[in-house]
């Protein structure tokens, strides 16, 4: 339903919001990318570190 209205898959919109939000706590906020992941709604450490940022 979500690629149907805006032509782009759920997959896109969440890494559209997801990775800035990484790239601006990572570097500065001190925490470890564990915290960092259950902050952004990661609860599984694996499922994030095989999300894709690029």
């Amino acid at each position: 339903m979500v690629k149907k209205v805006s032509g782009f898959p759920a997959s896109h919109h969440i890494r559209q919001r997801v990775v800035p939000e990484v790239r601006r706590q990572a570097p500065y906020s001190g925490a470890s990318m564990k915290e960092i992941a259950r902050q952004l709604g990661f609860d599984d450490l694996a499922h994030f570190s095989k999300f894709r940022y690029d």
